[in-house]
């Protein structure tokens, strides 16, 4: 084996090494995160029956933007 293949070869391994160790500390952080309990915006305000529909007043609020209110009529 020359020189040059020996230097070619400790190369690849460390390079391999180098990526296993990356996934495995990636895996590592991957697992340590918990998942974050979400906080609806919506809000149900009012609920009414109408000819055999059901409707909700939904108010929605975002801390950016200003409240929205909206109709959702099902039948």
């Amino acid at each position: 084996m020359t020189y040059f293949e020996e230097q070619k070869l400790i190369l690849c391994g460390a390079l391999i090494g180098v990526a296993f160790t990356l996934v495995g500390f990636y895996m590592v952080k991957a697992q340590a995160l918990q998942p974050v309990a979400s906080k609806s915006n919506f809000e149900v305000v009012d609920t009414y029956s109408y000819e055999n529909r059901t409707c909700s007043v939904i108010r929605y609020t975002n801390p950016s933007t200003t409240g929205s209110i909206s109709l959702i009529v099902k039948r």
